[in-house]
Order: structure tokens, then C-alpha cells, then sequence
């Protein structure tokens, strides 16, 4: 594990001073994910560098939404304090709801 930007060990895969190891490498693979230890952050390293989490998580609600033709309007989306704005503006595109976590 590389060292965070501020000299810290981190395990905080949307940090790229974090994933430096894995950035290294990634001209050797198509995609590869980081997770922390408590599953709560993830990291996505593609050839073009380390995507933006709160970018892929909006992609990825709003492809469930509209891909899943039995998710009623019970389900909702979790988030926690972290969690980008831009999310909260697909779930309002979306007609969907969402839940706070701690």
C-alpha cells in the first residue's frame, strides 16, 4: 500500500496516491476494482487512470432504475454524507427516492 498525499497509510481506493501501485500498472489489464476493508469505498482503475466513484455511482443507479423493470417505487437509493450531489440529481431525475446512511 502506497502512501496518501498527506504521508498517511489510508486504505482509500478513490485516492490515487493510494493506488499508485495498481495505476502503475494499468496498461497490463482492461479493469481492475479496489475495495476498503469494510466495503464502504471501492476504487475503479481503467487504462485512462482511476475513475471518479461518485461518477460511476451515478452511471450505475441510473442504469439500474431503467434496466429494472420490477424495482418498484419502494426502492430507494442509500447514501451516506460523502455521497456526490450529483447523485441526489439522478435519483430526482429518476422519480426516485433515497435513504441517509450513517
Amino acid at each position: 500500500m502506497h502512501l496518501d498525499k498527506d504521508g498517511a497509510i489510508r486504505m482509500d481506493c478513490s485516492s490515487e496516491c493510494a493506488m499508485a501501485g495498481l495505476l502503475a500498472l494499468r496498461d497490463k489489464f482492461d479493469l481492475a476494482f479496489a475495495n476498503d476493508p469494510d466495503y464502504d469505498r471501492h476504487g475503479i482503475v481503467t487504462p485512462a487512470g482511476l475513475m471518479n466513484p461518485n461518477h460511476y455511482l451515478a452511471v450505475a443507479i441510473n442504469y439500474l432504475f431503467q434496466h429494472r423493470p420490477l424495482w418498484g417505487k419502494d426502492v430507494a437509493v442509500g447514501k451516506t454524507l460523502v455521497s456526490s450531489a450529483m447523485i441526489d440529481r439522478v435519483v430526482n431525475d429518476l422519480d426516485a427516492s433515497w435513504w441517509k446512511c450513517r
